[in-house]
């Protein structure tokens, strides 16, 4: 009984550590994201910062950062994160 009980422990243990190390990546797409939009246009609007930070999957944020690199302003940017929330 007790190695079942060992089991389930271990298990639940390593799946919180990849979920916090899913969490954590997310969270590196987000500070990346954000951090291009500042280089390229100053100061990001708080609105834009909401949007970016209530985007939970890594592949629209890898795709927004493609756009972000070669965005020429803002507005040109808030339509392409538009249209990766719908």
């Amino acid at each position: 009984m007790l190695d079942i009980l060992e089991i389930a422990r271990d298990d639940g243990k390593q799946q919180g550590i990849q979920q916090g190390f899913k969490q954590g990546m997310l969270q590196d797409a987000h500070e990346m994201l954000l951090h291009v939009l500042e280089e390229k246009i100053g100061v990001v609007p708080s609105r834009i910062v909401k949007k970016v930070q209530s985007i939970n999957t890594r592949e629209t944020l890898k795709g927004l950062l493609r756009q972000a690199v070669n965005c020429d302003d803002l507005s040109n940017f808030e339509g392409k994160l538009v249209l990766a929330t719908i």
